[in-house]
Formats: C-alpha cells, sequence, structure tokens
C-alpha cells in the first residue's frame, strides 16, 4: 500500500521543516508520499527545503498553488486532492505534526481491510493562547460509543486516513469559507464504512479562521448554507461564550472530558 501525506503550507518554512521531520518511519506494508501544496509567492524556499538532506528519503510532489493563480486554504485542498496517487492520504498543515509515540505499522492492519475506507485515531489539541495553553485530546479516549459522539462531532483531519479514490468523489465547498473542513468530515463519515483507533496520531495547534471568534467570522458562518441550523446556534453560543472569556483551552479541555463520560 502507499499512503499520500498532503501537507499545506505559505511563508510558513521553520513549521514545514518540523512536520516534514515528524513524520514516522514507513512501515514494510506502506510506502510514504508527501505532497506539498505551497501558497507562497516564491517556491524557492520550500523547494529548497524539500532538497534538503535532512528530507533526502521522502518521496515528495511540490505544487505551488499561488502560481496556478489557486488562493485559500479550501481550494487549495481541492487542488491537492487532485494530486492524490495513492491507496489513502492524509491531510496536515505546516505546524501540525504527527505524534512521536504513532507508528503506521499501528493502523496497516485496519488500512489493508476492504471493507473500510476511512481510519481516524485521536489528536492532541493545542490552544493558540500561550497563557492558558492546555492541551485536550479529540476524540476523547473516554468515549465509548464512537458512532453516537459522531452525530454531533467530527476527528480532526489531522488524524483522519482516507482512501485515495474518494479524493475524486468528495472535494471541500469552497461556498463555505470557514466551515468546509467540518463538512467535508460529516459527508464522508456519514457515506463511507469507517473504522476508529482509539490512538493518538498527530498534534496541533489552534489559530485558524474557523476558531477565531470575531463578529466578521460570526457572520460568515451564519452564513454559509451548508451548516445546520443547530450549529449556527452553536457558534452563536461559541461566540458569546469567547466575548466572556469561556473559551480558553483548559475549559475546552474540560468539555472535551464531560463529553467522554457522556457517550
Amino acid at each position: 500500500m502507499q499512503l499520500d501525506i498532503v501537507v499545506l503550507t505559505k511563508d510558513n518554512l521553520v513549521e514545514l521543516a518540523s512536520t516534514l521531520r515528524s513524520i514516522p518511519c514507513p512501515s514494510l506494508h506502506l510506502k510514504i508520499r508527501v505532497i506539498v501544496v505551497d501558497g507562497s509567492r516564491s517556491s524557492d524556499r520550500v523547494i529548497s527545503l524539500l532538497r534538503s538532506p535532512a528530507n533526502a528519503g521522502i518521496f515528495t510532489e511540490y505544487v505551488n498553488s499561488y502560481s496556478l493563480g489557486v488562493y485559500g486554504i479550501y481550494p487549495c485542498m481541492n487542488l491537492a486532492l487532485q494530486r492524490v496517487r495513492s491507496d489513502w492520504f492524509i491531510f496536515m498543515n505546516s505546524g501540525d505534526y504527527f505524534s512521536p509515540n504513532f507508528k503506521f505499522e499501528s493502523v496497516t492492519h485496519l488500512l489493508g481491510d476492504p471493507l473500510v475506507n476511512i481510519v481516524f485515531g485521536q489528536a492532541i489539541v493545542h490552544g493558540s493562547d500561550a497563557r492558558t495553553s492546555c492541551a485536550w485530546v479529540v476524540p476523547c479516549p473516554r468515549i465509548k460509543n464512537i458512532k453516537h459522539w459522531l452525530r454531533y462531532f467530527e476527528p480532526c483531519h489531522q488524524a483522519m486516513f482516507v482512501r485515495g479514490y474518494l479524493a475524486n468523489t468528495y472535494s471541500f465547498d469552497i461556498g463555505c469559507p470557514i466551515g468546509s473542513d467540518a463538512l467535508w468530515k460529516r459527508k464522508l463519515l456519514s457515506n463511507e464504512p469507517f473504522a476508529y483507533h482509539m490512538s493518538l496520531v498527530c498534534i496541533f495547534t489552534l489559530g485558524g479562521l474557523s476558531t477565531t471568534y470575531t463578529y466578521k467570522n460570526l457572520l460568515i458562518k451564519l452564513s454559509e448554507a451548508s451548516r445546520r441550523p443547530i450549529e449556527k446556534i452553536m457558534e452563536i453560543i461559541k461566540y458569546l461564550l469567547f466575548g466572556m472569556g469561556l473559551m480558553s483551552p483548559r475549559l475546552q479541555m474540560l468539555k472535551s472530558e464531560a463529553i467522554g463520560r457522556l457517550f
């Protein structure tokens, strides 16, 4: 089998290098191919990094989305889907890291199951505010009924392996500029057979538009046609909680634990 690790980056060379360094060694039954989609104006620095001795053992395809006139995170993710050629793929952003304890050997039996099209594991999530930085795990390890949990939540895409041929079937809705990631995962998990790998796959830090609660972003989220009414209500609640200082990473961790006990 072969796995495409799709890494998106833009003017983030240091964290891109760290992301590439975090990729575990290929297993006996799984070959690795890395696709780097770069939104930088100049490709020289990233190409130099990919050709450096530190990355000599990684087979890499490089795509400069800026030169192709493709801008924005979800159009770039769709561009990446067009480059997927392997049996499986997973999305990472520069600044996301595979867990140091994760080994591809732990999931090869699931990836080799012909009845499974999606395999997802757990992710450690860090808050972006260093003063209140606290990490929590999604899905919470306490969860006993993952199907029940999936009715209301989605796993992190950085911990989600997807069959390669599905790249041609499921694309990101560019009309949903903030929530397209959640919508993409929900469609996949609603329509395709999946397996839950109950161990840590990746580590990442919040800080993108989807987790930034400004009034402008709230209006965009509420205007996205693909969001269900209950999701819009939740975004309003999150916005109000953020305004009262109640969206701290520590409280997010406690919420995760409460959800784990509930499900």
